[in-house]
């Protein structure tokens, strides 16, 4: 992953020694083959078995002695990392990331939208938890004479339906078609939410906590692609992690969704206890791996303010294809230069070019060989 690269270059880049661990499917990943990286492990992958990955992370930390284990980690493994954490606290190694009791409430939209308001009295919209085709029949219903619009949305990360914005109140026929088109009904095991559909401006929000205190913080405008990004400035957003962080005393790397409505009160959508691809927008910032590990930080580190666009190569070259061959979206060759010129990639680095040429022209070719 292009964030596991980027937070191996800025602690690298501070002088610490970096020793990276990855699962078995990302044996050939760019970033092992980074000047950044001094030793590269592959563990059990947690979701098969969850004892074996923790022991083998063990036995790194003692092998390799390490001072801080910082996860970063895909879409469903944050807890697993949170379950680690005291086992290996107790080898001496700092582990910079949540409990595991907060991590499954920070990564459960339902829970963490209770927690938000109820418990810290942060601005979050309105939200219904359904486990069934019945039950959203049942909350479609009770919406109809609601001047309000909901989305239906996946609990669960959904890459095929997360863009879908299906909206509520609607016909019963409407939403029973659309229920049709899951390829997972929704059930116990697999709930959704009904959540208040929010007018405005959606943007993506990582930062970095320690001790209910902000070291490190960028907003962007979202992209449905979430490979285009462009620091922000957004008070409003900035006001409610500050109260995020001072009321939850959190120490860790976060990332959030808000949507700024017409009037700019910012509500936060979805959280994500882990980092994201958007820490890219810190590449200008040598310091960043600082702000994580550090003990003595005090100021709030932030992307430069600039027209500086952070993009991936190959995500912008797809663009120029016709749909008829790649059905990525269009794009000028005009504005793709633009954006190669006066952008930077999230990825190619002079010092350090191999992970650029292992990561698209290897890692990329077999995972899609391999998945296909």
């Amino acid at each position: 992953m292009t964030k596991s690269l980027l937070f191996a270059r800025w602690f690298w880049k501070c002088g610490y020694r970096v020793v990276l661990v990855e699962t078995p499917r990302y044996w050939i990943c760019g970033t092992r083959f980074s000047r950044a990286v001094s030793s590269f492990y592959t563990v059990t992958p947690p979701k098969i078995d969850q004892e074996a990955y923790i022991k083998e992370l063990e036995s790194i930390v003692e092998k390799e002695r390490i001072n801080y284990f910082v996860p970063i980690s895909a879409a469903a493994d944050a807890v697993y990392d949170s379950t680690a954490k005291k086992k290996l606290e107790k080898l001496g190694c700092v582990v910079l990331h949540f409990d595991t009791e907060i991590t499954e409430i920070l990564d459960d939209k339902q829970k963490f939208f209770e927690y938000a308001g109820k418990m810290l009295s942060l601005s979050i919209p309105k939200s219904i938890k359904v486990e069934s085709s019945t039950e959203v029949h049942k909350v479609n219903e009770s919406l109809k004479n609601e001047s309000k619009l909901y989305i239906l949305k996946s609990l669960a990360y959904d890459p095929i339906h997360r863009l879908d914005l299906f909206k509520l109140p609607c016909s019963p026929e409407s939403l029973q078609n659309y229920l049709a088109i899951l390829e997972n009904p929704i059930s116990k095991e697999r709930p959704w939410q009904v959540q208040q559909f929010v007018k405005g401006v959606e943007y993506a929000v990582f930062a970095v906590l320690r001790e209910g205190k902000i070291r490190a913080l960028t907003i962007s405008e979202s992209s449905s692609s979430q490979l285009n990004y462009k620091h922000k400035n957004i008070p409003q957003i900035e006001e409610w992690l500050d109260n995020f962080a001072k009321r939850t005393k959190l120490t860790g790397q976060i990332s959030f969704d808000f949507i700024v409505d017409d009037l700019g009160v910012a509500y936060c959508i979805e959280c994500n206890p882990r980092v994201h691809s958007q820490c890219s927008v810190f590449l200008r910032k040598d310091e960043l791996g600082k702000a994580v590990i550090e003990e003595n930080w005090e100021e709030v580190l932030k992307p430069e303010d600039s027209n500086d666009q952070i993009y991936w190569f190959y995500n912008e070259f797809f663009k120029l294809l016709p749909n008829s061959i790649f059905n990525y979206g269009n794009i000028s060759f005009y504005n793709a230069l633009t954006t190669e010129i006066s952008g930077k990639d999230a990825i190619l680095d002079s010092s350090d070019p191999l992970p650029f040429l292992v990561t698209n022209h290897l890692q990329m070719p077999l995972l899609l060989i391999t998945t296909a």
